[in-house]
């Protein structure tokens, strides 16, 4: 079931309304030798459009966003396509409880969950099996070649 894309809009204007980018102070801590790996950013709604335009995903694909931020990529591909399953991966603590927050507001409204399946795994993007993936996301951009290495393997 895809969606509108004034339907995508105002679900993510209450989803995403107040949500922070930035690492937790817990997170930060954390994850300090790694910040290189954990900058944030998003798609903008062209451009990921654009990219499912590109890849026509279908009920048979099966996609992965690995380091899914605040999961606002895997929401959308699951609402304006008809994948099979969306799976997000993310390992700073704060921004997978804000992704959370909006997978459950997402499974609570029943003209936006069909049933299929989306999940939400708070993970290491190199330790993660993506065996049955049709399709995976990753934006390497700051993320060093020994990492994608890894995940590639």
């Amino acid at each position: 079931m895809a969606v509108s894309i004034d339907t995508l809009r105002h679900f993510f204007r209450g989803a995403f309304q107040n949500a922070q980018w930035a690492l937790s102070v817990d997170d930060f801590r954390a994850y300090k030798s790694q910040l290189s790996m954990l900058t944030y950013g998003e798609m903008i709604e062209e451009s990921v459009e654009q990219l499912l335009g590109w890849i026509e995903l279908g009920e048979q694909d099966v996609f992965y966003d690995l380091g899914c931020g605040l999961g606002r990529f895997m929401a959308h591909v699951y609402l304006r396509t008809s994948v099979r399953a969306v799976y997000g991966v993310e390992i700073a603590e704060s921004r997978f409880r804000q992704a959370k927050r909006m997978l459950n507001a997402l499974k609570s409204d029943p003209l936006l969950y069909d049933g299929r399946t989306i999940e939400l795994q708070k993970g290491d993007i190199s330790e993660v099996c993506c065996s049955d993936a049709t399709v995976v996301y990753m934006c390497s951009t700051c993320y060093p070649a020994e990492l994608i290495k890894q995940v590639v393997s």
